[in-house]
């Protein structure tokens, strides 16, 4: 059954079949790591592969990183137009 909670399981995960996993998380990393696109169109691309494989914990992740970072920005622009006290 989905439940986030079993994400903790991923260091089990880590343990068990660590050449595997070794290999997933050098290729997040390099997926996310700076580049041509930035971090916020990664994470919508990341978002529609997450549709297109059904994996209901990647939809929540890469739905979250996303919308936290235009959170963040909405927020530093309110900053920079808001009257300087």
């Amino acid at each position: 059954m989905y439940d986030m909670k079993n994400l903790g399981k991923l260091k089990r995960l880590d343990e068990s079949n660590a050449e595997v996993m070794k290999a997933f998380w050098a290729f997040d990393k390099a997926t996310f790591a700076p580049g041509a696109i930035d971090t916020l169109h990664k994470q919508l691309m990341a978002v529609a592969v997450a549709l297109t494989t059904q994996c209901p914990y990647c939809i929540e992740l890469h739905v979250k990183a996303p919308t936290r970072q235009v959170r963040q920005t909405r927020c530093l622009l309110k900053r920079r137009q808001s009257p300087q006290q």
